[in-house]
């Protein structure tokens, strides 16, 4: 489990909660979203190139064009 301002990422279950007083709401995304995000939750102050983002989330034998990234940061957002 993975706690960063008000989200609990839950790796094992592929589930982000959003948590406001006591409320808990969860958060379903698409798994290449829900790894992106768990990993910059991971590394919070770190600053990843695309390139770095794309090996870390999709791996080296896969290839994906580099605005691939952007447009998941941007529906994580």
């Amino acid at each position: 489990m993975l706690l960063i301002h008000d989200l609990e990422i839950d790796r094992d279950r592929y589930l982000v909660y959003r948590i406001t007083g006591e409320d808990r709401e969860e958060l379903r995304f698409p798994r290449k979203e829900f790894q992106l995000l768990h990993h910059l939750a991971a590394h919070p102050g770190k600053v990843f190139t695309r390139q770095q983002l794309l090996d870390a989330v999709w791996g080296d034998d896969v290839y994906v064009v580099d605005r691939t990234v952007d447009v998941h940061i941007r529906k994580i957002r």
